[in-house]
């Protein structure tokens, strides 16, 4: 499951396949099986609040499908005043797998 937001001094102009990429150097595999990816357009208020803080809303990307067999992408964060997963959207897709 992708990050939803990078961190500043982390994860900085990362996309999704940049860290899917890191991920995959650092656990030794070759490939993942699945990568969840949130595409969703975010609040435009949450966003600038996070930036506030150099936070960004990670992009997919196309260079993904090179990281993962199977890319599933679309709306898995949690409508709040905070940027979260939902977990309900998120087991419903992880089930099906």
């Amino acid at each position: 499951v992708c990050n939803l937001m990078t961190k500043w001094g982390e994860t900085n102009d990362y996309d999704a396949s940049d860290i899917a990429r890191e991920l995959l150097r650092y656990s030794g595999l070759e490939i993942f099986d699945y990568a969840i990816c949130n595409t969703e357009t975010m609040d435009p208020e949450l966003v600038k609040a996070y930036a506030r803080e150099k936070k960004y809303p990670v992009r997919s990307g196309d260079e993904l499908q090179k990281y993962a067999k199977n890319v599933i992408t679309g709306n898995f964060f949690s409508e709040s005043d905070i940027a979260r997963h939902d977990s309900a959207k998120l087991a419903k897709v992880i089930a099906a797998i």
